[in-house]
């Protein structure tokens, strides 16, 4: 598996969570990472390769090259 964004959640719950952690001084990589802390289950939706998280100018790049073949 492999995580990919976007991550949903409810509003109030995320909200909580993420004060909650704050709080306690926990980091957490993701937001579903923070939820299963909390004792939330977290669900898994089958996703795509072709859903790639353009972030830095090299991702442009190559999303470039992809649709331009």
């Amino acid at each position: 598996w492999h995580a990919q964004t976007p991550q949903a959640f409810k509003r109030k719950i995320l909200l909580e969570c993420h004060m909650r952690a704050r709080a306690e001084g926990f980091v957490a990589t993701d937001d579903a990472s923070l939820l299963e802390k909390y004792g939330y289950k977290v669900g898994v939706l089958e996703g795509s390769y072709w859903n790639v998280k353009i972030t830095y100018p090299e991702d442009l790049e190559f999303i470039r090259k992809i649709l331009c073949k």
